[in-house]
């Protein structure tokens, strides 16, 4: 598989239907590490290439990788959507909500008929986008999954050095067992 290619965008837009999802693999490891290091994001996903969902075009012998994300079990009926990333040159086609829409009905029929909550952290610059997806934005309290808290605390100090204008911010979607 390729990383990608300088395709035209607008060929990617017509060919939606062509868009293709698979579940990442130990093989993805690099791409996926290489990726997410470009973008000083955090590489600890990198590390469970099993949750990840692949979106590529198929092209010949070669797939061209669009993006890709993830869903990681946290408890019994809480998950964490991270490492959401999408090509520069794909952006802004619909990639990524797709990428996390793939992922949502995966977990949800996992949950099989149980209510649940996805939880992910991101910077306050890419809220409008997660809140397009049904995501809000949650206070930190005891409420909140442990580990979501923690990632939020140490999210939130190393993002004073590297972006101080930036905030970090836990959202958080419940799926429904019943619900399309």
């Amino acid at each position: 598989m390729t990383l990608h290619q300088n395709d035209n965008r607008c060929l990617i837009k017509e060919k939606w239907k062509d868009i293709q999802y698979r579940q990442g693999k130990w093989q993805d490891f690099s791409v996926i590490f290489s990726a997410l290091w470009r973008e000083k994001m955090n590489i600890t996903g990198a590390f469970s290439p099993q949750y990840f969902v692949i979106a590529y075009l198929p092209k010949d012998e070669l797939d061209v990788l669009l993006g890709f994300g993830q869903i990681k079990p946290i408890n019994e009926r809480a998950r964490k959507l991270a490492s959401l990333y999408v090509y520069p040159e794909y952006r802004n086609c619909g990639i990524g909500s797709a990428i996390v829409g793939q992922l949502l009905s995966r977990e949800k029929a996992r949950l099989s008929g149980v209510d649940g909550e996805i939880y992910l952290t991101c910077l306050s610059r890419s809220e409008l986008f997660y809140n397009k997806l049904g995501f809000t934005s949650v206070s930190i309290d005891s409420s909140i999954p442990f580990s979501m808290r923690l990632e939020h605390y140490l999210g939130s100090a190393l993002t004073k050095l590297i972006e101080p204008n930036e905030k970090v911010l836990v959202m958080r979607k419940c799926l429904q067992a019943n619900s399309e």
